[in-house]
């Protein structure tokens, strides 16, 4: 009986290790700046959210004591930087763009000026995004964050692991706008962005669930075998 107490005990502590895994988010408040592609300047605001990958690994990426960037492989396609794209201002379910090179990015500089895009670097190539009219975009945010001071090891870290320790709601200045293009590379429509939130919450992997089910399903034996006795 100690021995199977001893294995159910081992995987609570895997199960909870696995829980334990952030999902980081960097979500943008922003208003259109004019009524275009299915906006409008009465309607908002807005919210684009960025969903971070935990695990991103490209040659593109670059660390000094001043920025970091985190960028797609020209070369790709490699780790998708962002599992997620969603929000009020988009529609659509996000993909890392195929037949095009990929050129994702977020880099955040000293001064506190963040920047992020999604797409693909000159020949835009889909998504999966479109704007509230049914368009296929790329897409593009910047600003300076007020009430904060990043910090640069000048070492290689992951950028959900580095964004989870500035959560928060934070004003945006420096003229901090979203900016939607077309596939022709047209801006489509700007929005004057006011916020971003650094969000991290803890969720189960996909393999969490069956680990679970199997820790209720070695419960409940060993529950029926003690009423047993």
């Amino acid at each position: 009986m100690k021995s199977i107490l001893r294995l159910v005990s081992f995987v609570a502590f895997m199960a909870a290790a696995q829980i334990a895994s952030a999902q980081v988010t960097l979500t943008f408040t922003a208003t259109a700046n004019t009524d275009a592609a299915g906006y409008t300047v009465a309607h908002g605001p807005y919210t684009f959210t960025f969903t971070l990958t935990s695990n991103f690994a490209s040659t593109y990426n670059t660390f000094t004591g001043s920025s970091n960037l985190w960028q797609e492989d020209l070369a790709g396609p490699d780790t998708q930087l962002y599992t997620a794209i969603t929000g009020t201002g988009v529609t659509g379910t996000f993909t890392q763009p195929s037949g095009g090179a990929p050129y994702s990015f977020l880099q955040n500089t000293s001064g506190s000026f963040l920047s992020l895009y999604a797409g693909t670097e000159s020949a835009l190539k889909p998504t999966g995004l479109q704007s509230l009219d049914g368009t296929d975009i790329n897409l593009a945010a910047h600003g300076t964050l007020s009430s904060v001071d990043f910090l640069f090891s000048g070492s290689e870290t992951q950028p959900a692991a580095y964004f989870a320790d500035y959560t928060g709601s934070y004003a945006l200045s420096g003229s901090p706008v979203i900016s939607l293009t077309d596939l022709n590379n047209n801006t489509l429509l700007t929005f004057t962005a006011t916020n971003v939130t650094i969000g991290s919450g803890a969720i189960p992997e996909p393999a969490t669930y069956a680990m679970l089910a199997g820790l209720g399903a070695l419960g409940l034996a060993l529950w029926r075998r003690r009423s047993r006795r």
